[in-house]
């Protein structure tokens, strides 16, 4: 996925729009730059970030559970049905 570029100056509320994004590997190179860089200057968002990290790796541990064939299957049809 592929997000605009951040600008030279980046305030805490962009930080944390994009905190998901950036969590997930999902933005372009030099907006992932510019928030490592926020993040080293501002510990509120170092926090922030440092929360919603670990929270996204004890959710990871934790969900193990498969969805049931048949809810996949209805999945991969409406999905199917969105692509013709």
């Amino acid at each position: 996925m592929s997000h605009s570029h951040l600008g030279d100056h980046v305030d805490c509320s962009e930080v944390i729009s994009r905190m998901y994004f950036y969590l997930d590997s999902e933005l372009e190179a030099g907006d992932i730059g510019m928030i490592q860089t926020h993040l080293i200057e501002c510990g509120p968002c170092l926090e922030k970030y440092d929360v919603e990290r670990r929270l996204k790796t004890l959710i990871a541990r934790t969900c193990v559970e498969s969805a049931p064939p048949t809810l996949r299957d209805r999945v991969m049809f409406t999905i199917a049905s969105f692509e013709d």
